[in-house]
């Protein structure tokens, strides 16, 4: 039996923004975006004290950005779907 599962080219993509080098972004409405303020910070690994990458660091701006993505996606299609009765 073949238990292989192909990975949609949504998810594929969210991977490859995260494993890709540079500072990661913000993913908001599907799409990788650079903060508004242009900020990151670092994580460290805690048992090397190494960075092991610079993250996106969202502020009022991205997150005003990121509702108004959802409420999108809920008055869409998505959130007419089937699994929306589930949610009330």
């Amino acid at each position: 039996m073949d238990t292989h599962i192909a990975k949609s080219a949504f998810v594929a993509e969210i991977e490859a923004g995260l494993i890709a080098g540079g500072p990661k972004k913000l993913l908001i409405g599907g799409k990788w975006i650079d903060p508004v303020s242009g900020g990151n910070f670092p994580t460290i690994n805690p048992a090397t004290g190494e960075v092991l990458a610079h993250i996106a660091e969202g502020g009022a701006q991205d997150i005003d950005l990121a509702v108004a993505a959802a409420r999108k996606a809920l008055n869409g299609p998505w959130g007419r779907s089937r699994r929306s009765s589930a949610r009330n």
